[in-house]
């Protein structure tokens, strides 16, 4: 039987014992796999891990957890459902600015969906609850209410419309003229990095589809 053979059985298997609900012998076989498996099969690596790291969030398995958010870390730019997976791995170990951190590198590099930001969101409450002091749980406050507002520019359905939510370009913005907003990470732990993907996305003023559909002037019956 060829490699590539071989990959694909093993493949369906992992996924049939996952769709049966059999989280632990999923994750035996990825274990077992990802020891035989080069990096180099792109697809057929990221496929274990992925399904792996989802083994592990249903089994609670911190540790076989931990290490396949090590080895997925260089594909959440292109996974980011990876690393979504990969911070309630790092939430569940207590990690909990690592959850934001990943978080955060999901969302610098795809679009702000509800789902990213959802995470992002849980992510800092997790952090808000953990912090020791009053000034970091003010901070983690501010920052929480910043995403929401971020979070509410995207609308549940193309055909609802409703008032716009305040301007989170202008609100981090002035917080960032004071440093307040890099105040607020170093406060909580976050580094340089995180600070600076923290205010790309609050600061973001690309519109949405609905955004740029919303501008268009309406066509008269004469233009349809």
């Amino acid at each position: 039987m060829s490699a590539k053979m071989v990959m694909k059985t093993a493949d369906f298997e992992i996924s049939s014992l996952y769709a049966r609900a059999q989280y632990r012998s999923a994750l035996d076989l990825v274990l077992a796999e990802l020891e035989q498996t080069e990096p180099e099969s792109k697809e057929y690596y990221r496929s274990l891990l992925d399904t792996g790291l989802r083994c592990c969030v249903k089994l609670r398995d911190v540790e076989q957890g931990l290490r396949l958010v090590e080895l997925s870390r260089d594909k959440w730019d292109t996974s980011p459902s990876m690393g979504s997976t990969a911070s309630e791995i790092l939430l569940m170990s207590g990690r909990v600015t690592d959850a934001v951190s990943a978080n955060l590198s999901v969302l610098d590099h795809r679009s702000p969906l509800k789902p990213y930001l959802n995470a992002l969101l849980v992510s800092l409450q997790a952090l808000q609850e953990q912090s020791a002091t009053q000034a970091s749980r003010e901070a983690v406050a501010r920052i929480v209410e910043l995403v929401q507002a971020r979070l509410l520019r995207q609308r549940p359905f193309p055909f609802i419309t409703r008032a716009r939510p305040p301007d989170t370009a202008t609100l981090s913005t002035t917080l960032d003229d004071d440093g307040i907003l890099r105040g607020y990470c170093e406060t909580l732990g976050l580094d340089a990095r995180d600070a600076e993907r923290l205010f790309s996305l609050l600061s973001a003023t690309k519109p949405t589809e609905d955004d740029a559909a919303d501008s268009k002037p309406a066509k008269s019956v004469r233009d349809l």
